[in-house]
């Protein structure tokens, strides 16, 4: 007997499983790929690369709109919460083009909202059937299983080793003029908990958190349905995985979350559960109680709990902070990726770190984007909060959705997802692989392919797993809305609400959870026009924003940290060339070196700049390689002023980009001082300069002891001994107030200033 031949796929339907296939790839790729720092102002090593997913997210939205016209569709899925999320994403580029003083960052950030916009609709108007919502779950999990499996490794192997080398001394940390104390802040890292190919464990705790409940909820079908006992095993491993990731996070905020929903829930079904199984209730809530009684007993369950009262109140004084910035910009916001650089202005003395954003979603929209945006953005999640609840708890039936019925029916296997998956995890991959510099790159590209192998294995495994145990119903709506809210919950107390690696995740667990749910309101397009539209507008978006951030930026950036990544061998090879004894062989080092600055440090910055110009950060990197070039040539080659100018204009350029920042003006006292002490002649005028440089970083972190303190070293020498008093004074008071020991100043610094005050004190 012939075996019956499958008819081939229409071009309709193979554009559409390649959407769907390109869905899953962003959704896989996304929490792998380091992208924490959307506006690239967090730290100087931050990457670019999360930036090529939000280019594929536009690309994916200009087939889509291709799509639409093939296939002559004019179903479109609308509502409250795509209008009210647009108009959050309006108001975030409102507060860029009128609000923000530094543009750089805040265009990127608002980029990325756009894009989580774009990846909202289209899991909205693409996973409608019941079999893509689970495979797309099923992924989604698959995801999260692997990253917790990767975390555990990192937290038995990883981590004690890189603590071991740090402690010992092994590891080669290359300090960053901006970061003197790196290498500390590495190891504190390390003690911190795990978080996996995130930047912080808070934010692998909210990805974590957001699908626990899913994963959990799995695990209920295969017992409830009595699948065989290795599924039931596996299911419950793999929820097992994602608990025991979440708790060596070490992330409070992430696991009070995920209890805090748990009772919600339990609150919210309790009278059907009271009904049925009175006693399994109030054993439960006994059996509760007298196990939090017995852990409190417990001393490392009470210093948990006191480390925790710790860690509110310096969020507090964060939220205190983030108020008075609100008051004077209430209704734009200071722009987003601008509030680090206010928040130093605001900063109480006694507050414990710079933040770069305030640890509270609400907080952060509004003083960034504006009271309306926060506003906006409340009403849009209370909105999706309201639907779920009238459709879930009040059983409130909807007309069923033939389209949706209608999208997917077929039966066998779903290439798409596991083509899929495959270009997430490939794409994952690439882009980590390709921040990799330096002599080390290798060795770290050999254990990088080594750790994906086994993420790889473990994703398709679990994907495997769950997409052959068929889960449907609103069960999954309550348990992806049980998630969202273990995300807000931690978000209410961590940052992560522009971080693309933790809302793009949070954003497509809202759309999943209203298709699951079907909570949908199809409305035909009338208009032919509007249809033809949807594809020049997108497409015209998608090469706007390649050619105007995209591109720009990612070039200069790749440049721009690899010629940072050759100062190590830079100076190397001029401490080889101090050390030679031959004269011949010096010279010859010298020229080495001379070409090896030039070809792997000067020029790649050079053309950071030319591709970049409004990258206040590329500017400041060319300042610091002219201001070395500078210092490095005076003594040998003669006065080449006109390098240290060169140096100073990029630096300019810089404040004039970044006017909050104070990166720019650091590097021009740093010049300044360094002239003044090779120059007799003129150091009385370069000590003044570098004073005035100092004292725009004072206008800008008024209350930070170590700035003061070079303030007052400064005036001291250029003469005007009042006025360094007076800063010598207010540098000891601000040590005196400062809670965290970086922020104090040096035994050293205090013999200093106590000379340096005296005249204010016999004031």
């Amino acid at each position: 007997m012939k075996a019956a031949r499958v008819a081939p796929l229409s071009g309709q339907e193979l554009l559409r499983r390649a959407l769907l296939g390109g869905i899953t790839a962003l959704v896989v790729a996304r929490p792998l790929v380091f992208g924490e720092d959307p506006g690239l102002v967090k730290s100087p090593n931050s990457d670019a690369v999360g930036m090529s997913l939000t280019m594929l997210w536009f690309v994916l939205a200009a087939v889509w709109g291709w799509y639409r016209i093939y296939s002559g569709e004019r179903t479109w899925y609308v509502g409250g919460i795509e209008a009210g999320l647009l108009i959050v994403v309006a108001l975030v580029f409102a507060s860029t083009a009128w609000s923000a003083p530094y543009k750089h960052p805040a265009w990127l950030i608002a980029w990325e909202w756009f894009a989580l916009l774009l990846a909202f609709c289209l899991v909205r108007q693409l996973v409608r059937s019941e079999a893509d919502q689970q495979r797309l779950l099923a992924a989604f999990v698959a995801t999260a299983i692997s990253l917790a499996g990767f975390g555990i490794y990192q937290h038995f192997v990883t981590l004690p080793a890189l603590r071991e080398e740090l402690e010992t001394g092994r590891l080669a940390t290359r300090l960053i003029i901006d970061e003197p104390d790196a290498r500390q802040l590495l190891l504190e890292r390390t003690n911190m908990g795990i978080y996996a190919t995130y930047s912080h464990p808070n934010s692998f705790a909210s990805f974590l958190a957001l699908l626990i409940p899913v994963g959990a909820g799995w695990a209920g079908v295969a017992i409830r349905r009595r699948l065989p006992f290795w599924k039931i095993s596996l299911t419950v491993v793999g929820a097992l995985l994602l608990v025991a990731a979440l708790v060596l996070t070490k992330s409070r905020g992430g696991m009070l979350a995920l209890v805090a929903v748990t009772l919600l829930a339990a609150i919210v079904t309790w009278r059907q559960w009271f009904k049925q199984r009175p006693a399994v209730v109030v054993g439960t809530v006994v059996l509760c109680g007298a196990a939090a009684s017995l852990a409190w007993q417990i001393e490392p369950v009470r210093k948990a709990f006191e480390s925790g009262e710790r860690s509110l109140a310096l969020r507090q004084q964060y939220w205190s902070d983030t108020w008075q910035m609100i008051q004077d910009h209430p209704w734009l916001g200071v722009g987003p990726g601008n509030f680090g650089r206010f928040y130093q202005f605001y900063m109480a003395p006694q507050s414990f770190e710079d933040i770069k954003d305030p640890h509270n979603f609400a907080l952060e929209v509004w003083a960034t984007s504006g009271i309306f945006a926060a506003v906006a953005l409340l009403l849009t999640i209370g909105l999706f909060f309201f639907a779920i609840c009238r459709r879930l708890v009040f059983a409130r039936e909807e007309p069923p959705d033939k389209a949706a019925e209608d999208a997917s029916p077929r039966t066998g296997t779903y290439w798409e997802y596991y083509l899929g998956g495959i270009a997430g995890l490939t794409l994952a991959f690439m882009l980590t692989a390709s921040t990799f510099h330096g002599a080390d790159a290798p060795d770290q590209i050999v254990l990088f392919t080594a750790e994906t192998a086994g993420r790889t294995v473990l994703w398709f495994a679990s994907f495997a797993l769950l997409e052959s145990i068929g889960w449907q119903g609103s069960s999954r709506s309550a348990a992806l809305t049980m998630g969202v809210g273990a995300v807000l919950i931690n978000l209410c107390v961590s940052g992560g609400i522009a971080f693309p690696s933790v809302a793009q995740p949070m954003w497509v667990a809202v759309a999943l959870a209203l298709a699951c749910a079907r909570i949908a309101t199809p409305r035909e397009i009338s208009t032919k026009i509007v249809v033809l539209a949807s594809l020049p507008i997108l497409a015209g978006i998608a090469l706007f924003y390649f050619f105007v951030t995209y591109y720009p930026t990612t070039s200069a950036n790749q440049k721009r940290q690899s010629a940072r990544q050759h100062y190590a061998l830079y100076d190397e090879l001029l401490q080889r060339a101090d050390q030679e004894p031959d004269k011949y062989r010096q010279s010859l080092t010298y020229q080495k070196a001379e070409r090896y600055f030039k070809t792997a440090i000067q020029e790649p910055l050079e053309a950071a700049v030319k591709a970049d110009p409004d990258f206040a950060d590329c500017r400041v990197d060319l300042a610091e390689c002219y201001g070395r070039l500078w210092l490095y040539y005076y003594p040998k080659r003669g006065n080449i002023e006109r390098v240290r100018i060169q140096a100073l204009a990029q630096a300019h350029l810089a404040t004039d980009s970044d006017p909050q920042g104070i990166a720019g003006w650091r590097v021009i006292y740093w010049l300044n001082m360094e002239a003044a002490q090779r120059s007799r002649e003129k150091s009385e005028e370069f000590y003044e300069k570098a004073a005035y440089a100092m004292k725009q970083i004072v206008d800008r972190v008024p209350n930070n002891a170590h700035y003061r303190f070079q303030l007052a070293h400064a005036l001291l020498l250029a003469n005007d001994q009042v006025e360094a008093a007076r800063q010598a004074q207010r540098a000891f008071e601000l040590h005196q107030l400062a809670t965290n020991p970086r922020r104090k100043l040096s035994p050293e610094q205090l013999q200093e200033i106590d000379l340096i005050r005296i005249p204010a004190t016999l004031k």
